[in-house]
């Protein structure tokens, strides 16, 4: 069987706009609605104010709510974010809520997380239990001191090119 017989091209998927989106077994390239969900599916891109993904993924979601339960998103901007069973690649949001999830980033003013895991976590208050590669203070000592490598870096390039 060859499987791209199987597999949708992009262009096979719609855009769709509406009030309320509801994809079980499917999924779409662009959606713009109030209310999105998602049951084992998924979508490139979701504009929306409140979006709840169950087994399925999503390339950018941005919105006021979102909720992933056994899923993941690959770059989420939203207000209260929620991840159970899931992952995210690169996450903002005011409030996020992990457990038992995985990220990449995950900027945040609050977080709640339990048994969940970050790669770099930006943020101001920490509840509960994540295991994290960096925390915020460690992402700045980071970011001042590959800034200052790469500057002597370019500094010597310069000096031994005039020579």
């Amino acid at each position: 069987m060859d499987e791209t017989e199987t597999t949708p091209a992009q262009a096979d998927m719609p855009d769709v706009t509406a009030e309320v989106v509801n994809l079980e077994r499917s999924g779409a390239n662009v959606i713009r609605a109030n209310q999105v969900n998602i049951s084992q599916g998924g979508a490139n891109q979701v504009f929306a104010t409140d979006v709840r993904v169950e087994q399925g993924g999503i390339a950018v979601a941005d919105g006021d709510s979102l909720h992933v339960e056994n899923g993941g998103v690959a770059v989420a901007r939203t207000n209260s974010l929620t991840i159970k069973d899931g992952s995210a690649l690169f996450a903002t949001a005011q409030r996020a809520s992990l457990t038992n999830a995985s990220a990449a980033i995950v900027v945040a003013r609050h977080v709640v997380a339990t048994d969940s895991r970050a790669t770099i976590l930006l943020t101001g208050q920490v509840n509960g239990t994540v295991t994290t590669l960096m925390v915020t203070r460690q992402v700045a000592v980071f970011g001042l001191l590959a800034g200052l490598g790469i500057g002597m870096v370019l500094t010597a390039g310069r000096l031994f090119r005039r020579g």
